[in-house]
């Protein structure tokens, strides 16, 4: 783990947490580590090199529920006032980053881009499952904006049409206007709307919510996910007029290689960029 002397002399930490039956996912995590020292360094959008900002990478470590690791380790960077960007596995190893983040900034709000609605209550009598952060952070009373989900259960279905959308909003994949130009679709600014203003934010991003081939290493993937430049105008947009205070990568699974790790490495580099550079807070 990262000494706190070295968070201190660093804007970002890289986080990366898997879970102990997790080897893909462990080595996706390093391969996408390792390409982000590989890539061009400078980034025409925004006329900078965002890495030189200061970057310390944690040793990766496992963490299980209640996920006391994560949040230790993110809570320790937060505290020296750094952002944190965790690279996690299963979806769910994330409530310990998110938790921490919650503990620090109470109106914290949740945005999350997905292809899975992960609103089970438990899979297989676990209430940690692999399809159960969402539904976590509900319990929490912390307010969701999900986006590019496309994937569901029944029950799943059926608790968001009767709890009203409330406290949790779901961007279906189908409807976003590059998808599906009608009168019901949605963009960005549809999104920003449903997000109240001067709420911090923890960004999650699952890359089976992505499109190909940010998606390749993706544990579960499904079809019709964010393409680049639309997940760009989004992160772009949430940094602009939100305080995010901690992102992460999740859903690592598949065997990693240098054709689906270098996009990865690409997108830590644009959060980093949209950070400190694209006009965040």
């Amino acid at each position: 783990m990262v000494q706190a002397s070295a968070a201190r002399r660093a804007k970002v930490v890289l986080i990366p947490v898997v879970s102990e039956g997790g080897p893909e996912a462990a080595r996706g995590i390093q391969a996408v580590l390792e390409a982000s020292l590989a890539i061009e360094a400078f980034d025409e959008e925004l006329r900078a090199d965002p890495f030189a900002v200061g970057i310390d990478a944690m040793r990766a470590f496992w963490d299980e529920p209640p996920f006391a690791n994560a949040e230790q380790a993110v809570g320790l960077v937060l505290d020296h006032r750094q952002f944190a960007l965790v690279l996690v596995g299963e979806h769910t190893l994330s409530l310990g980053a998110v938790r921490a983040a919650w503990k620090r900034h109470r109106d914290l709000a949740v945005v999350q881009v997905a292809a899975h609605a992960q609103l089970r209550s438990e899979v297989e009598g676990d209430p940690y499952g692999p399809w159960c952060l969402a539904a976590r952070l509900g319990d929490w009373g912390l307010p969701v904006v999900q986006v590019g989900v496309r994937s569901l259960s029944r029950a799943e279905w059926d608790w968001y049409e009767a709890q009203g959308q409330d406290r949790h909003r779901i961007f279906w994949s189908r409807q976003f206007r590059a998808h599906c130009p009608d009168a019901q679709s949605w963009d960005v600014p549809e999104v920003l709307a449903a997000i109240e203003p001067e709420r911090p934010l923890y960004v999650s991003i699952d890359i089976g919510g992505l499109d190909a081939p940010m998606a390749a290493m993706a544990e579960h993937p499904e079809p019709g996910g964010l393409g680049w430049f639309a997940l760009l105008r989004l992160l772009r947009a949430l940094f602009e007029r939100h305080a995010v205070v901690a992102c992460d990568l999740s859903g690592f699974g598949a065997e990693a290689s240098p054709a689906a790790s270098a996009p990865l490495a690409r997108l830590l580099h644009k959060i980093v960029g949209y950070k400190f550079y694209g006009g965040g807070r």
